[in-house]
């Protein structure tokens, strides 16, 4: 039982100790995950198994989010995967970018993380970062992934 909970914990002390000490490095870090969960992850699931968000929520733990997901994701599978896809790409964006859309993505992070929860028992163990990216709400990130690069390839 421990076997599927490690990675989770590993993931949320790194998250939770990252928000602390290199609030910046973490919620770029946060970011490029949310673009390599969509794109690196669940891409190549749904090219090979189309069905994949379906079939997942349908062996959820949680009885009433296989209803939900028969009721909601099997309306069209095809097209809540692509959706998903494109939610977890855009969250990690807005991770990357300034001002308001950080916030906004530290929002959609935790609940995209929180909303996993009834589908995977293990889930529960990544659940706990949502802490540390609750933490970046301390700070406020005026500059952009790309404008941050250049200004430390300056110095």
């Amino acid at each position: 039982m421990i076997g599927p909970l490690m990675p989770g914990l590993v993931f949320s002390a790194v998250i939770i100790i990252l928000s602390i000490y290199k609030p910046e490095e973490c919620r770029i870090l946060l970011g490029f995950f949310f673009i390599f969960l969509g794109l690196g992850v669940n891409l190549t699931s749904f090219l090979s198994q189309p069905y994949f968000v379906y079939e997942n929520g349908m062996e959820a733990w949680l009885p009433l989010f296989r209803v939900l997901t028969e009721s909601i994701i099997g309306l069209n599978p095809v097209l809540f995967g692509v959706f998903l896809i494109i939610f977890e790409v855009l969250i990690g964006l807005a991770l990357l970018g300034s001002k308001t859309w950080v916030s906004l993505g530290i929002y959609l992070a935790a609940f995209f993380i929180l909303i996993l929860i009834p589908v995977y028992y293990s889930q529960m163990a990544w659940a706990v970062s949502v802490i540390g990216v609750l933490l970046l709400l301390r700070k406020k990130y005026e500059v952009n992934f790309v404008d941050l690069i250049r200004s430390r390839v300056k110095k």
